[in-house]
């Protein structure tokens, strides 16, 4: 694969606490941006462009989704490139920087990730070559704020009684049943330095020290729901709809948003108020190009009104 640079559009819509009233909108068309280069343009949120020889199956078998995976509040986009060769298949989660304007990869590993709400991921491994039959090794990894991204704790593969009952790696060695205190079949091989019940690759644990140490990184927290779409036109609008953004017919030429704009009384003070709303919003936001729709509605009666804004490619 090779790196393209390109910009996002930034644009705006509600408030989050607080943020200013564009932030949250801008988040929103960043994501809905990159997921329409990624299905029209067969590029990742890193810029990473796929290549012509990875682009081996129908590309709507590759998913998007916005949720909030990680519990800060805060929507993250997920791109998942599962449908070209195995080399080549990542999962990318992405977080949005309100002061720069820009979308941040927070993570890109292998396809088919947990998610738990309290900033813990849970990574596979692309391959299985251990002696867990069934079960298939992974990390965990823990969302770092100050390093914008996601941070390695420690890794687990197991020994499976069934499956091996000797290890062929190590001289027929047979299966450890005086660790298998619990007698369900299963050892762990925990490497995590942070973990004090860890003991490496080379000295297996029993079943309680494995599911204390997923206790400690989940908090004892089952993996988020995530709702996933395909990478096609009909994904990027449920994503649209998801997210609340109007997403303007194919072949037109950017999308429409609603924007807060406090109470507006009557089509004159709309006149008035949805045009400073705007202006606002492009000063806020240098190089974008928006223009008022003419539309404006009221959310919340005698408080609030949104004025309706054609944000162009």
């Amino acid at each position: 694969m090779r790196k393209h640079g390109f910009l996002f559009l930034v644009c705006v819509l509600l408030p989050l606490c607080a943020a200013p009233a564009w932030a949250v909108d801008a988040r929103q068309a960043a994501f809905l941006e990159a997921a329409r280069i990624f299905v029209d343009g067969h590029i990742l949120p890193d810029g990473t462009a796929i290549d012509k020889d990875d682009l081996t199956g129908n590309f709507s078998g590759n998913e998007l989704a916005v949720c909030d995976v990680d519990g800060d509040g805060q929507p993250e986009l997920l791109v998942r490139f599962q449908s070209g060769t195995e080399a080549s298949k990542q999962e990318q989660v992405c977080g949005y920087d309100e002061r720069s304007g820009k979308i941040t990869v927070q993570f890109t590993g292998v396809p088919g990730v947990e998610y738990y709400s309290n900033g813990c991921l849970k990574q596979k491994f692309s391959h299985n070559q251990g002696l867990g039959g069934a079960f298939w090794p992974y990390s965990f990894l823990m969302l770092d704020a100050e390093k914008g991204g996601y941070v390695a704790k420690g890794s687990v593969d197991a020994w499976s009684l069934k499956a091996f009952p000797r290890s062929p790696f190590e001289e027929d060695k047979p299966f450890p049943k005086k660790v298998d205190a619990t007698g369900d079949g299963f050892v762990y091989f925990i490497d995590d330095e942070g973990f004090a019940g860890a003991r490496g690759l080379e000295e297996p644990v029993d079943t309680p020290v494995y599911e204390a140490w997923v206790r400690h990184y989940t908090g004892g927290a089952g993996p988020v729901k995530v709702q996933w779409f395909p990478a096609d036109a009909d994904g990027i609008t449920a994503l649209a709809e998801l997210m609340g953004v109007d997403v303007l017919p194919e072949g037109a030429q950017g999308m429409r948003i609603d924007v807060e704009a406090g109470p507006i009384w009557d089509n004159d003070h709309a006149k008035e108020r949805c045009p400073e709303v705007l202006a606002g919003l492009l000063a806020s936001n240098p190089g974008s190009r928006a223009e008022w729709t003419g539309h404006w509605s009221t959310t919340v009666w005698g408080r609030m009104s949104v004025c309706n804004f054609l944000i162009k490619n």
